[in-house]
């Protein structure tokens, strides 16, 4: 998860990879780094090819067994920053996803405007509520989900 907020408009996913990427070297840490986020185009979880076993950045707790599973609910709730920082609870994530890996169409088109709407989830949930909370307006900010691929 990104220490820093974002508005919706990101650059697209790749923009958004870029920031993930970004963010994970600043931190010190290696490898290609995604945003997990869905579109009208792409299911976010399908973004992910290594197969996962995702946790925060210095726990040895699994909060993704696979790729399988970031289609549902995660182990551990999502809580801390690239520098393993705690984040506050209900801290908004941009998902443009549904639970089961259902893109919502609410996504600042397509990542590119701070017009419209994107789906978000939120920090500290160990239900659907991690990757569907709600709306915000693509203006207001949220956090990535950045994930090692």
């Amino acid at each position: 998860m990104t220490r820093e907020q974002f508005s919706g408009a990101l650059g697209g996913v790749s923009g958004a990879d870029t920031h993930c990427q970004d963010v994970a070297r600043d931190a010190g840490l290696t490898g290609d780094y995604r945003a997990f986020l869905g579109t009208s185009a792409v299911a976010a979880p399908s973004r992910f090819t290594s197969g996962g076993r995702w946790g925060a950045v210095g726990s040895t707790e699994i909060t993704f067994l696979n790729d399988a599973t970031l289609s549902t609910t995660p182990h551990k709730p999502l809580s801390e920053d690239e520098t393993g920082a705690r984040l506050s609870d209900e801290a908004p994530i941009w998902t443009g996803t549904e639970p089961w890996a259902i893109s919502t169409g609410s996504d600042c088109a397509q990542w590119t405007s701070t017009s419209g709407q994107g789906t978000h989830g939120a920090t500290g949930h160990l239900d659907e509520a991690w990757v569907l909370r709600g709306t915000l307006a693509c203006s207001q900010t949220a956090h990535l989900l950045c994930l090692e691929n």
